[in-house]
């Protein structure tokens, strides 16, 4: 059975925050449902909030977008099409509203953790939780459902939220901090080695016995070092490993280790 694909972060709060406004804390005949561009208006404030329109300024997502993604929806039985009464002859737009499953499924799709998700959008779940947790809360109560109510508590705890985020990061510095220490040990070999006399060769074959790279299921190091033009070969096992430490594994642990710095601030505001 194929999995169902679930909105990104930023289309499943546009789709909360729209519901929420139409119907939470509503009487039954106020509810009225939203609409496709209250989705979009939504959208395009939350990338505003993430600095996308400064980092992204051409990307946008248009009706026909949404529309799909509503389509889809009320296939699932996510969403309810609200009905439309004619006046002066002609149609209102069309308005909808989620359903509980829908609200549930969603809920659950905005805080799953990703490795695709960026820390910026980690952040804004935590935010949108914090902001919102009580609004969606009354949503389960108005539905008179307290075992989706309980459910959501769960799901929407923000500290929950930060505390997957900083399992992934941990795990990213870990692997950082273990590529720095085996490439310092891979380049004081190699360069001993070097020192000694060893050919090119030889030097590939005890680098790839002291530490074989994360792509050795993919082309053993060996075979791809022996495979280069010899001056490129010789880069890549002294040079080469400097600048990979110095230039990418170090900048991004110290990325890694702000952004962790960052999440402790967070966590001491929710």
């Amino acid at each position: 059975m194929t999995r169902q694909r679930s909105p990104d972060a930023l289309v499943a709060a546009s789709l909360l925050a729209a519901d929420l406004a139409a119907v939470v804390d509503r009487e039954r005949d106020e509810i009225r449902g939203f609409m496709l561009r209250d989705i979009r208006f939504m959208f395009l404030l939350f990338r505003n909030w993430l600095e996308h329109d400064v980092r992204e300024p051409g990307h946008d997502i248009d009706l026909t977008q949404i529309r799909r993604t509503m389509d889809e929806l009320v296939a699932r039985r996510r969403v309810v099409v609200m009905p439309r009464r004619r006046s002066r002859g002609r149609l209102p737009r069309q308005r909808y509203a989620l359903t509980l499953a829908g609200v549930l499924a969603i809920a659950d799709s905005l805080v799953e953790w990703t490795p695709a998700r960026t820390f910026e959008e980690g952040l804004f779940v935590i935010l949108f939780c914090t902001a919102y947790r009580s609004a969606l809360l009354r949503r389960a109560e108005q539905a008179g459902a307290p075992v989706g109510k309980a459910h959501l508590a769960r799901t929407l705890e923000p500290r929950r939220i930060a505390a997957t985020m900083r399992r992934a990061l941990l795990r990213q510095r870990a692997d950082l901090e273990q590529r720095i220490s085996e490439g310092e040990q891979l380049l004081e070999a190699a360069l001993a080695a070097r020192e000694a006399g060893a050919s090119d060769a030889d030097i590939v074959r005890e680098i790839e016995t002291l530490s074989p790279y994360q792509m050795q299921h993919v082309r053993p190091l060996g075979e791809m070092l022996l495979s280069l033009p010899p001056a490129l070969r010789r880069f890549e096992i002294s040079d080469g490993i400097a600048a990979r430490r110095d230039l990418i594994f170090q900048p991004l642990l110290e990325h890694t280790i702000a952004q962790l710095d960052v999440l402790t601030h967070v966590e001491e505001r929710i």
